[in-house]
């Protein structure tokens, strides 16, 4: 079993396209790229905006695709509740603005919006992993000893990251002696 991230899917929005600049294939890349990626015992992190507008008549297609057991943070696009995501898509939709996991100890928030530094130390969290900003400003950012790392579909070349590649990017931003998280071992907590 693997942990995966990803934010920002947009599926079915006719628009995003032209907003953040993705190819024409951009949402075929993106399924097809679960599909191949993740396996229905997986857990997936899906940090905001899954979907927009209706697609209650899509929602076979989708099907097709999306594995794995996905916890999905709301993101600003989700409009549907907590049983409709559960009922057709068999997806659990988490509303608080975070949700907390512990690798090797260490806190991580999970946002749909990157955190305000003093959230991330009034919870005595180093790392907060979000979308949200797509593909502008940054992939990760460091700030003292908080780290901000950014899942959007256009920073992940339309696919899903494993948790420990993000550990890896993570950790090569300190020194080898400090390093933040030294394995990959994940138990979770609603924030």
């Amino acid at each position: 079993m693997n942990t995966w991230l990803i934010s920002d899917t947009h599926f079915f929005h006719e628009k995003i396209k032209q907003y953040c600049d993705r190819p024409d294939d951009w949402q075929d890349r993106i399924l097809n790229n679960w599909k191949n990626i993740i396996k229905n015992d997986d857990t997936v992190y899906h940090l905001g905006d899954f979907m927009f507008g209706k697609i209650d008549h899509k929602i076979n297609y989708l099907k097709e695709f999306i594995t794995g057991n996905i916890i999905l943070i709301k993101g600003n696009h989700e409009r549907s509740g907590v049983s409709w995501f559960k009922n057709n898509l068999n997806i659990e939709l988490i509303k608080n603005k975070f949700y907390i996991i512990n690798v090797d100890d260490v806190k991580i928030a999970l946002s749909h919006v990157p955190l305000n530094s003093n959230i991330l130390v009034d919870n005595d969290i180093k790392v907060n992993i979000h979308g949200h900003i797509h593909n502008n400003y940054y992939f990760i950012k460091k700030e003292k000893d908080m780290v901000w790392f950014n899942v959007s579909v256009e920073q992940l070349n339309y696919k899903p990251i494993n948790i420990c590649n993000i550990i890896e990017y993570i950790n090569d931003l300190k020194d080898k002696k400090e390093l933040l998280i030294n394995q990959c071992s994940i138990s979770e907590d609603i924030g």
